[in-house]
């Protein structure tokens, strides 16, 4: 799985051969053709299963605490620091997104920016201003 995921951020999922993969992970084609139909079987399935996995994480972390300034706050360094440890997943989740969204979308999965939204919407317009000011400020001193 992590050659495929390296060689889908490197050449693109559309460049990149099941030979390719099966080269990277050591192993035969057929191998990988026991386990998913295709290759953009295993893309979706490198997508869906990891963005889930993201986004229940990043609920059950932010969704525990009180107040939108704090879950945003946890929110964001949830995802910088996801990115830190294993960029090139978080790099193949945004570049497969457009791709892959829309089947995702259909099978009614959760994902990180309904997360956000659902803690946007539970704050008042002006205590979320108040939040927001504070958090760039916050990320600004990160720069």
């Amino acid at each position: 799985m992590d050659a495929a995921l390296k060689l889908f951020v490197e050449k693109g999922i559309e460049a990149t051969t099941t030979k390719d993969i099966a080269r990277a992970a050591q192993v035969s084609e057929g191998a990988l053709y026991r386990h998913f139909a295709s290759k953009d079987e295993l893309a979706w399935h490198l997508f869906s299963t990891n963005l889930g996995a993201l986004t229940d994480a990043l609920s059950e972390r932010v969704l525990s605490l009180a107040g939108a300034q704090e879950r945003i706050r946890v929110y964001l360094r949830e995802c910088f620091e996801r990115f830190e440890a294993d960029p090139t997943l978080i790099h193949f989740l945004v570049l497969s997104e457009h791709r892959e969204l829309t089947r995702y979308r259909a099978e009614t999965r959760s994902h990180p920016g309904k997360l956000l939204e659902t803690i946007l919407s539970q704050e008042s317009p002006r205590l979320l201003q108040s939040s927001l000011n504070l958090l760039l400020g916050d990320l600004h001193q990160l720069g």
